[in-house]
């Protein structure tokens, strides 16, 4: 109780250090003229909807917070779930005059041209779902991921060792949250072999939608007993939806933990929910922020990310009253914070002026700060860490050297009931309540970043291009995702061509559709020869619709039900294990092939965008069935693919140098013969447009894992 009670007087406390803890000015654009007499600054607000309980929730705390500030008016749309409208609200509110955007989009990557315009012109913050790319000023919102993980190992946890079936209800498909959420949870639930996820709804955050399709699936499968829903409103959908069927005991676990009737929380109370993730909307923090904007001072961050709370029937009265407790504190708020920080080191002047305008900052807030410097040294930031508790501070901050082994001393500040703020940099383990927010930028997106201009200054270059990386500490956040965000779109672009090289032991002799491991599949492949042995080398293609139309009924009714999980993690351009001295182009495709890991859940048969006709979507990426183990679907997948392979179903070209053949990648499997010995080959592939596979249900195709 008394770490508890330290916890809840300090809350605030924690609120102004955030002030101090980031590092990107922004002067505010200020617009000429104001409607209302007295008013200096507008805020537009746009919101996708204001079906979702927790939209609504976000806009009575900008209301909330607005009201603080007398010289501010705020003018808020509802796009009422359309994209086209969202747009024309956001036009509207520039008409309007508005000196920043806050904006909560539905479909991201719709809105992101549109969003890039405005923060040409003014500043925007993003609020609670993420957008693509870095055109915008702030970014507040949950950890999806870390939502995600916690919510596979809460399944993990009640499902202990017994067999049971999951259904996943997601939000908007393709969608950051979604994607991020999704990501997180099947990194938990992939290692748990007894819970077999059985079927995926797509419901557009809706709570009736959820109702609706969990009615019409029960008709096939009545047997489930978990669902992980993306938002309590869907949640409360799916126990509607069996409460109608007359099904019982299947546990419930929902995201928002908004108070009210049927909100998460009173749903947990309840017993309807076994569990929901509570986080702040980012409300009060969206306009905070926004008046620091405005006012053009400097410290504002680029990304915030909000603490998330796993809410059970066991601790949902303690949270509430916690909650209150916070609220309340702000009365009971001391004069002088003691701050203890713990920066990185001296290694650039970067670092050198983001530690100058830390202690700058602190003396204007006249915030007690207690400064150490960690020489990037991990055992030396523990070490100041330690000290702070010891010495009782209100609030740590620190930016970490590396992404794991802080664990047991922030245990330690825990059970001392101090705070805990990352900034600059994020910490990779799963117990997210160890800090209480995360302040800092997207280093994915500046890996991305450089990726976009590297192929935009290289275009039309033909020679080869060596390119050195240097990255900053390894281990740390920004070497790790910067490179991944980076190598992610070298990887992905079509307009770079993949060798396949016999001397570096490179030989695709696996039945394969390229690239399946990702939603996006390329439509067409084109591969030219280059060098071509004398005898063998030949590529075997094969039909897979004939293959599809020779299965019998019964197992053409079980396909057209299966979903593949595809993945990356093993590539059927296989490289001789026998090789010791591995060359450097070997070395270099597989450290770029196995940089990010990825699982796709394809449907087994898909319907073809332009004939209409149905395909097997299988090949050497496909390693799983969901809903089955792995020998299972081992077994299977092995009487699918006999039915693609079957001679009558195939054609064979004998290559000569300089042949270009073309195919429908998504029509075909295809198979080079390695039965050319020692001799030479060299053939190149590249791939043209995508498309995301969709099964007779129109349902489609959705990343499951990217790390």
């Amino acid at each position: 109780m008394k770490a508890g009670f330290r916890i809840k007087k300090r809350y605030w406390m924690t609120i102004l250090v955030l002030i101090i803890l980031g590092w990107f000015g922004y002067k505010a654009a200020h617009a000429s003229h104001k409607s209302n007499e007295g008013t200096k600054f507008v805020i537009g607000v746009s919101q996708a909807n204001l079906t979702e309980p927790w939209r609504v929730a976000m806009n009575n705390e900008i209301k909330s917070e607005s009201d603080r500030y007398k010289d501010l008016h705020v003018i808020y749309t509802d796009a009422a779930h359309s994209i086209d409208k969202q747009k024309q609200d956001i036009n509207k509110l520039l008409d309007f005059g508005i000196d920043l955007l806050i904006i909560s989009t539905n479909d991201s990557k719709s809105l992101t041209p549109i969003i890039a315009k405005v923060h040409k012109k003014i500043p925007v913050i993003v609020l609670g779902r993420a957008i693509d790319g870095y055109d915008y000023s702030l970014f507040i919102g949950p950890a999806n991921e870390v939502i995600g993980r916690n919510a596979g190992q809460l399944v993990a946890d009640l499902a202990g060792d017994k067999k049971v079936n999951l259904v996943e209800i997601q939000g908007l498909s393709q969608s950051p949250p979604v994607i991020e959420r999704s990501k997180g949870f099947n990194e938990i639930i992939e290692n748990h072999p007894n819970i077999h996820q059985v079927d995926t709804i797509v419901a557009d955050w809706n709570r009736d939608k959820a109702e609706d399709e969990v009615i019409e699936r029960l008709k096939k499968n009545r047997k489930i007993n978990f669902v992980f829903a993306h938002s309590d409103a869907m949640a409360l959908g799916v126990h509607r939806a069996l409460e109608k069927k007359g099904i019982q005991g299947v546990n419930i676990i929902g995201v928002d933990g908004l108070e009210g009737d049927d909100g998460g929380l009173d749903l947990v109370r309840r017993n309807i929910l076994k569990g929901t993730f509570a986080y702040r909307t980012g409300g009060n923090e969206s306009i905070q922020y926004a008046m620091d904007l405005l006012q053009g001072k400097s410290g504002i961050p680029k990304k915030i990310l909000l603490r998330v709370n796993k809410i059970t029937k066991e601790n949902v009265d303690q949270y509430v009253q916690t909650k209150q407790n916070t609220l309340d504190e702000p009365k009971k708020l001391k004069k002088h914070i003691v701050l203890g920080f713990v920066q990185v080191g001296k290694e650039s002047s970067w670092r050198a002026a983001n530690s100058s305008s830390i202690k700058k900052a602190a003396q204007d807030f006249d915030i007690d700060l207690k400064f150490k410097n960690a020489n990037q040294s991990l055992d030396n930031q523990i070490e100041a860490i330690r000290n702070f508790i010891k010495e009782r501070v209100d609030v740590i901050a620190f930016s970490p050297v590396v992404q794991t082994g802080y664990e047991e001393v922030l245990r330690e500040a825990k059970r001392a009931g101090i705070p805990v703020i990352l900034t600059d940099r994020e910490l990779d383990f799963n117990d997210d309540s160890l800090w209480l927010t995360s302040i800092g930028s997207d280093f994915q997106e500046e890996g991305r970043r450089a990726a976009r201009w590297l192929l935009g200054f290289t275009k039309g270059v033909k020679k080869d291009i060596n390119i050195v990386e240097l990255q900053g500490t390894q281990g740390s956040s920004p070497a790790i995702y910067r490179k991944k965000g980076f190598e992610e779109l070298l990887k992905n672009n079509t307009n770079y061509i993949f060798e396949l090289d016999s001397e570096v032991g490179a030989k695709a002799n696996h039945w394969h559709t390229d690239v399946t491991f990702v939603p996006e599949v390329p439509k067409y492949s084109i591969l030219r020869g280059v060098t071509i042995p004398g005898v063998g080398g030949d590529t075997v293609w094969a039909n897979t619709n004939t293959a599809y139309d020779d299965l019998p009924e019964g197992l053409k009714r079980l396909a057209d039900k299966l979903w593949g999980i595809h993945s990356n993690e093993f590539d059927y351009a296989q490289f001789k294990q026998s090789d010791i001295n591995v060359n450097e182009v070997t070395k270099k495709y597989r450290a770029v092939f196995e940089s990010t890991v990825f699982k796709t859940r394809h449907p087994v048969v898909h319907v073809h965008a332009e004939t209409g006709k149905k395909h097997l979507l299988l090949g050497g990426f496909a390693g799983k069935l969901e809903g089955y183990t792995t020998s299972e679907s081992e077994r299977l997948l092995s009487i699918f693919d006999s039915y693609v392979t079957r001679l009558e179903n195939t054609v064979r070209w004998k290559w000569t140098e300089g042949d270009v053949v073309i195919w429908d990648n998504l029509a075909t499997q295809h198979y080079a013969v390695a039965d050319y010995g020692d001799r030479h080959r060299v053939v190149r592939r590249v791939t043209v447009g995508k498309n995301v596979p969709v099964n007779q249900e129109n349902e489609v195709s959705r990343l499951i894992v990217k790390k």
